[in-house]
């Protein structure tokens, strides 16, 4: 065999060679992922219980929505314990599991007044969620899903589902009243709703009559949603979707809402947007 034959062979082997190295590079980054979001989902299981716990006996639910946040948890805890690493990531669920914290510390913190000591211990929840999605770079990702889906380029006349986002968080963190109200913030971030869902909408192959932010969630996951995303996360986020609008509707009006709970409202539709994208293909 000549030179140039063996010199061909040698290089397909060390293309052969690199190509692996790549793959396993690939696998390990997802296998850290997997790791980082396993742990993101205990970290919310954690809080979860804690919130839960938190909440008096006393407080009024109806009983459909105590067996809607149950059965998420059921859910999830079935999703987890069937992955076997193979064929799809759990991002998707841990971003959901940060939407029902969210829910649950919304039902303690304004849903009623609390006692002294169970505020105390709400705020405390509070302030370790905040802390963890901080230390996510949850914002970051967010915004990368945002573009992932070209949900950070306007229509002309229009902004853009990601400019509607920015408007808000802006509203939030440098208003400029001197305090943030719920005009700026609140209504900014349901127009971000808004304009994601009509954006993705229009992606789907067919139409939908899909009159509540619920059902277009319903819609365009059943359309265009990553293949592990099941039936009852989809409808979780649905139903999460059509509360966090008409919370953002109403409340969105009012003159005299703390600056408190303006921010946590739109945490929650932070986080809600966060796991809406991440299921969306």
């Amino acid at each position: 065999m000549g030179a140039e034959p063996s010199k061909q062979k040698k290089d397909e082997l060390i293309q052969a060679v690199q190509q692996s190295k790549e793959a396993a590079e690939q696998t390990r980054a997802r296998a850290q992922r997997t790791v980082q979001d396993a742990h993101f989902t205990v970290q919310m299981a954690d809080l979860a219980k804690d919130a839960v716990q938190n909440i008096p006996n006393d407080t009024f639910l109806p009983p459909a929505e105590w067996d809607q946040r149950t059965g998420f948890w059921r859910d999830t805890a079935n999703r987890l314990k069937s992955f076997d690493g193979i064929g799809w990531e759990i991002g998707g669920t841990a971003s959901s599991t940060a939407v029902a914290v969210s829910d649950v510390l919304f039902i303690g913190a304004y849903n009623q007044p609390l006692p002294g000591a169970n505020k105390d211990r709400e705020e405390s929840i509070v302030c370790q969620f905040e802390e963890l999605l901080e230390a996510s770079s949850w914002d970051t990702v967010l915004e990368a899903d945002f573009i992932r889906l070209h949900l950070d380029r306007p229509t002309p006349g229009h902004k853009s589902a990601l400019d509607h986002f920015r408007d808000a968080k802006g509203a939030l963190s440098t208003p400029s009243a001197g305090a943030p109200t719920p005009t700026a913030v609140l209504l900014a971030v349901r127009s971000c709703i808004d304009c994601a869902l009509a954006d993705l909408l229009r992606r789907c192959p067919g139409q939908a009559r899909a009159p509540k932010a619920g059902d277009k969630v319903t819609f365009i996951c059943g359309q265009i949603g990553k293949a592990e995303i099941d039936a009852g996360q989809i409808a979780y986020l649905a139903a999460t979707a059509t509360k966090l609008h008409s919370d953002l509707s109403s409340l969105g009006k009012q003159t005299d809402m703390d600056a408190a709970a303006i921010r946590w409202l739109f945490r929650r539709t932070e986080v809600f947007m966060k796991a809406f994208l991440s299921a969306i293909g």
